[in-house]
């Protein structure tokens, strides 16, 4: 989470804040719309957080790359499976398993270019609803002469 600067400075006011932030970056994310997400926090759960398809889990009293390690080591087709870590332990086991292995940073930088890619899609989809609205008034007045 800290390698994703929206949810990074939320992290040290509010780690819930923060993990609810998360969950709908990814939720909004294309290219998971389709894929089965696991999401592994440390600590224990602080609030329910709408997470929509994806499942949430925490570790409780143990770190949580205890239960992706167990995760990567369970996962039938690892062929079919990202994971997207930063921790080299869990990115070195994911790859010994044949995974397909994201750095965080990889996937921080996906993320933002979404983001930045809907932005500017919006921009284009507001000007072209204001040239459809000029269009009508400019029909709308010749008619009227």
């Amino acid at each position: 989470m800290l390698k994703i600067k929206r949810t990074a400075s939320l992290w040290k006011n509010s780690k819930q804040g923060s993990r609810e932030l998360l969950v709908a970056l990814l939720l909004e994310s294309p290219q998971l719309r389709k894929a089965k997400v696991k999401i592994f926090f440390d600590g224990i759960e602080n609030g329910r957080i709408s997470s929509g398809s994806m499942s949430l889990h925490y570790s409780g009293g143990k770190p949580a790359d205890y239960y992706i390690r167990k995760e990567i080591e369970q996962i039938k087709n690892p062929k079919l499976a990202s994971v997207i870590s930063s921790d080299h332990e869990i990115i070195n086991l994911a790859k010994a398993c044949l995974c397909t292995v994201i750095t965080s940073e990889e996937f921080s930088r996906s993320l933002e270019k979404e983001s930045e890619d809907s932005g500017e899609e919006a921009k284009i989809n507001a000007l072209s609803r204001e040239n459809d609205e000029i269009y009508q008034l400019l029909s709308r007045k010749k008619k009227t002469e």
